[in-house]
């Protein structure tokens, strides 16, 4: 494995320095743990939502509309924690 040195990183990656790399990697973490946690409180509310209403309730339409949502949603998170480790 070759050391980490601000010339291999401006020669391999998009960054300019060491420093611009970690601050951007963090950044992209930040904003992931934020996508999650927003996902998790989202998906809390929806099940608090759903113990309150029956299924014969909820318009079917609705259902899949969110079940739509929330695949595509998993997907797209799931593509982004990929891309970012395959970087590295």
């Amino acid at each position: 494995m070759p050391e980490l040195t601000d010339e291999w990183v401006k020669e391999n990656t998009e960054w300019d320095d060491i420093d611009a790399m970690r601050d951007a990697i963090l950044s992209q973490m930040r904003t992931m743990k934020i996508v999650e946690a927003q996902t998790s409180q989202r998906d809390a509310v929806l099940m608090a939502l759903s113990e309150l209403v029956s299924e014969e309730a909820a318009p079917e339409v609705l259902v899949n509309g969110e079940t739509v949502s929330g695949s595509r949603n998993w997907v797209n998170a799931s593509r982004s924690r990929n891309s970012t480790s395959r970087r590295f």
